[in-house]
This record gives C-alpha cells, structure tokens and sequence, in this order.
C-alpha cells in the first residue's frame, strides 16, 4: 500500500493529501455546497435532458458559441467600452480584468451564450437549473514567466461549478490556450496531494510527478479560434492558462453554479446588486445565502 506520508517531502512539491479532503469537507460540508446542490435538484421542475458529452465523460469540452466574425464584433465592442482594468497584483496573476462604466451590454451576449443547446447541456450536468455567480473579461498579455492561473491548479469551489472560457480572439493570433488534465487523471493527483496545495508550490509542468507515481499524464490542448470556448469543472480537472507569446489574449469567463430556479430570474435579481462583479469568483461563506440571492427564497424586510 502506498505510503502517503512518504509523499509530503517529494521534491519540494510539498504533497499533502490531507489538505485537499480538508478543502472537499470545507465546501461540501461545512459551507453547506452539497446540501444546497441536493436543494436545487429536488426543485428542477423540466426533465433533465438526455445525452452524453465530453463535459461528462471527462470534465472538459470544446464548443464553437460563436462565428469569429461574431466574436471580434464583440471584441471591438468591449474594447471600446472598457474604462480601464481592475487593479491587480502582477506577482499573482498576468491577466487584468476589464473594467466598464457600464457591463449591461454583456447581457446579450449572455443570452446567446446559453441558447437552448448549450442550456441543455448545463441542465444535464447539474441535473438543476443553475446561474452565473460571476463573469469577467480578461486580457493576458506575454510574458516570460507563469504564475499562478498559468499553473496547474484545481480552483478551491463547490464540487459541482463549471467556468466557461469563451476567447474572443484566437490563438494563432497571441499564442495563448489553456491546458487540462481530465477527471481521471486529476483524482489521482488529488489522491497523492498535489491538488489544493500551497499556490507557491504550483507547478508548469507535473511530468516529473505523474512518473514518480505512476500516473497518466496527457495534457488535453486546443488551438482556440475565436467564438471558440473551453467549458470545464474548475475543481475537479487540473488545468493552467498557456500565456500568450505574441500579443493580447482577450477572453470572457462565466463561473456557473447550481440554482434552484431558472438563470434567467437569477441574473434580474443579482444584476442590480452587482453581485456577479463584486464577489470576483470568491465562494459565499455559507451556500444558504444562495437560496435568498438568487431570489428562491425572499429576503427579510429590513428592521424585521
């Protein structure tokens, strides 16, 4: 029987199985992630569509959301738009994310996003409806050195949540992807400790790794055109951002979570609050809060 405590030391890799059970337990248990998922699923009032896909079988797929002439109008379109970037930390992370006076605009394209095909294959998934819980439109630039997302990571989340990464413009322009392991492979990185370890201790390259113990190692590539996107499970397949090597990457991110009612009814409600910008990816201390969010359940008058 393996060892795992021989494994902590490996290479400086500092491997710590018992730091990514505590992570599961964190938001499946403690947070309530699994007993709100189970929530939404008892409240699904459609059939769960039927079918098979890559999103299922392995935890990561390539869809075509748009024409390229399509996604460069929207290109041009954020661009012009964009106020500026958020202010953000280069010894974290390379990509800056947009800022704009207004986002309203992102609704449509929201809306053409999640047309019925793609719809169904979110409702397949979840097996619930689900919502955005947040978005962002982010530009890497080259750079010589990864950090960070350009490491291999699994995101700290509910284990059920899907990122979408629509590009915007395509790698045979800036050189830029994004890189997976699938679900398989990425389980038995979690098993000898690797997943949800220090963000210091992120690696480029986890070849070494997977040799010393024998596991299955075949990063999944694509060269992304632009309309193109890459929909995942953030916390169950190990992934990292290529950056870019010859000019801007601009890409549109959705982070979707289980719902109990439609995504529509929940983005009327949070678009206001300015939820989806405000919590910048970061999970609710207690998925409870969801319930009142997303409009399933109604909020306290204030003074109540």
């Amino acid at each position: 029987m393996l060892n795992l405590q021989s494994l902590l030391p490996w290479r400086g890799y500092r491997l710590d199985p018992a730091r990514a059970l505590a992570a599961r337990r964190d938001f499946d248990e403690r947070r309530g992630y699994r007993d709100y998922w189970d929530l939404c699923r008892g409240k699904l009032a459609r059939a769960v569509p039927a079918g098979d896909d890559d999103l299922s079988r392995s935890g990561v797929e390539k869809l075509r959301l748009f024409a390229e002439e399509e996604a460069t109008a929207i290109l041009r379109d954020v661009i012009a738009r964009a106020r500026g970037v958020v202010a953000s930390d280069k010894g974290i992370d390379y990509s800056e994310v947009l800022a704009f006076d207004d986002s309203g605009f992102l609704a449509g394209i929201f809306e053409r996003t999640l047309r019925p095909e793609i719809d169904a294959k979110l409702v397949r998934y979840f097996g619930s409806e689900y919502f955005i819980y947040s978005y962002s439109v982010t530009r890497a630039l080259p750079e010589k050195e990864s950090r960070r997302s350009f490491l291999w990571h699994c995101d700290r989340g509910p284990r059920a949540f899907l990122k979408i990464l629509l590009y915007l413009n395509a790698t045979e322009e800036h050189g830029g992807t994004t890189e997976f392991l699938d679900r398989d492979s990425t389980a038995e990185f979690e098993r000898i400790g690797y997943v949800f370890g220090p963000n210091r201790r992120r690696q480029a390259d986890l070849a070494p790794l997977a040799r010393r113990f024998g596991i299955a190692y075949a990063p999944i590539r694509w060269s992304v055109r632009a309309g193109e996107a890459l929909i995942f499970e953030p916390s169950n397949v190990l992934h990292r951002g290529v950056l870019p090597s010859r000019g801007a990457r601009y890409v549109l991110s959705l982070m979707l979570a289980a719902s109990p009612v439609p995504w529509r009814e929940a983005f009327r409600r949070t678009r206001p609050t300015g939820f989806c910008e405000r919590n910048e990816g970061v999970w609710l201390e207690s998925a409870g809060e969801l319930l009142a969010i997303t409009g399933a359940v109604p909020t306290a008058p204030a003074g109540a």
